[in-house]
C-alpha cells in the first residue's frame, strides 16, 4: 500500500528496507544454482521463523509518543528543507488516522488535506481495488505548512511496533535472500547487526538495502530473480 504521506509509513513502522538497489551482475555459478530448490529453502526458512510478523500498537504510551514525535520532527524537517521560512503551525490532535482513512476520500484526514490545498486522486492495484490516495499541491510553504498540521499534529497515523517484523526480516535476509541473491551473481554489503539495523530504520528511516542483478534487457531489476528470492516479502 503506497499512500501520499511525507514519508510517514516508513518513519513509523520499522522495517528492514527501504528499497532495493541494482548492482553489476557478477557470473554466477551454475552449478551451485541448480543443486539448490530455493523456494524449499524458502518453505523451511519460514517453517522455522513463521509468517512476517504484522506491526502492533505499542504498549507503553510514552514510546508510542516519542516515536510519533520523531516522526513529526522529521516531517517538518522535510518541510523546512523545502521551505527554509516556513513557520510551524499549531494545531490540536483531533483522533489517530488509519491507512483505511487515507484511502476514503471522504475521511477527515483527507477533508483537512482538501481544505489546505490538495488535489486527491486514487490508486488502483491489478485488481481494481483502491489501493492509494496520492495528492497534488501548490509548492509553496503555507501550503506545505497546512498539509503537515493535517497529517502530523490533526490527524496523525498511530506509531506502530514494527521490531518484531524487522527481525524476520533481518533473519530473512541473513538466511535466505543474501545467499540467493549472492548465488545469482549479485555481490551484498555485509549486514549490520539487529540492533543496528533497527536503529538505523528508526533514526533514518532505511537501513541495509540488498542489491538485486539488473535484467539483461536492460528494463530494470532481474523479474525472475526477484521471484526466485522472493523480494516481495520485503
Amino acid at each position: 500500500m503506497r499512500l501520499s504521506l511525507l514519508g510517514v509509513a516508513a518513519a513509523l513502522a520499522v522495517a528492514l528496507v527501504g528499497c532495493a538497489s541494482p548492482v553489476a551482475v557478477v557470473t554466477p555459478d551454475p552449478e551451485s544454482q541448480a543443486e539448490v530448490d530455493w523456494d524449499a529453502r524458502f518453505a523451511e526458512f519460514v517453517t522455522e521463523h513463521g509468517e512476517r510478523p504484522e506491526p502492533t500498537p505499542y504498549v507503553d504510551a510514552q514510546v508510542e509518543s516519542a516515536r510519533l514525535a520523531e516522526a513529526t520532527e522529521r516531517a517538518w524537517e522535510g518541510v523546512v528543507a523545502s521551505y527554509p521560512t516556513a513557520e510551524r503551525p499549531e494545531a490540536p490532535f483531533v483522533h489517530w488516522a488509519s491507512n483505511a482513512d487515507h484511502l476514503d476520500l471522504e475521511s477527515d484526514v483527507n477533508r483537512c488535506l482538501t481544505a489546505a490545498g490538495a488535489k486527491l486522486s486514487t490508486g488502483t492495484d491489478a485488481d481494481g481495488e483502491r489501493a492509494a490516495v496520492e495528492y497534488s499541491a501548490a509548492p509553496d510553504p503555507t501550503t506545505a505548512t497546512a498539509l503537515f498540521a493535517c497529517q502530523f499534529l490533526a490527524y496523525p497515523l498511530r506509531p506502530l511496533d514494527g521490531s518484531a517484523g524487522a527481525g524476520w526480516l533481518w533473519d530473512f535476509a541473513d538466511a535466505f535472500l543474501v545467499p540467493c541473491l549472492e548465488a545469482h551473481g549479485a555481490a551484498q554489503d555485509p549486514l549490520p547487526t539487529r540492533d543496528e539495523q533497527i536503529a538505523a530504520v528508526f533514526s533514518q528511516g532505511y537501513g541495509w538495502i540488498p542489491h538485486f542483478p539488473e535484467s539483461s534487457a536492460d528494463v530494470g531489476l532481474d523479474a525472475d530473480v526477484y521471484a526466485v528470492c522472493h523480494g516481495e516479502e520485503l
